[in-house]
């Protein structure tokens, strides 16, 4: 019988749009809060995973498509039109925060990056 779960060749990321680039969250709710993950070729946003389960069936979100990258996934109605514009221009913020996800999974050797 198959545990329910995310498989070993996929990513599950918790992520929320920051709309006041407020530095800390002051209200924190689960519905705030929506789930992607990466397989070794796409990226989407999936349902049936939450912070507070036990355990995790994740499955393609309703509604959404798969994309190769996930500057594609940010399109609107997903996320809003500034998180979009904001994901296509390399400011500095963007830059440095996408250098901490390639440092962060190079530590876990999730992947690895040239």
């Amino acid at each position: 019988m198959d545990k329910p779960g995310v498989p070993g060749e996929q990513i599950v990321l918790r992520a929320r749009e920051n709309k006041d680039f407020d530095r800390k969250f002051e209200e924190d709710l689960e519905s705030d809060w929506k789930y992607l993950s990466w397989w070794n070729n796409k990226v989407c946003f999936v349902d049936g995973c939450r912070n507070s389960d036990e355990t995790c069936n994740v499955e393609f979100g309703k509604g959404h498509e798969t994309h190769a990258l996930l500057t594609q996934a940010i399109a609107p109605p997903t996320c809003s039109e500034s998180a979009f514009i904001k994901s296509q221009q390399f400011t500095d913020e963007v830059i440095d925060f996408l250098d901490t996800i390639k440092k962060t999974l190079s530590l876990l050797r999730l992947f690895s990056f040239s």
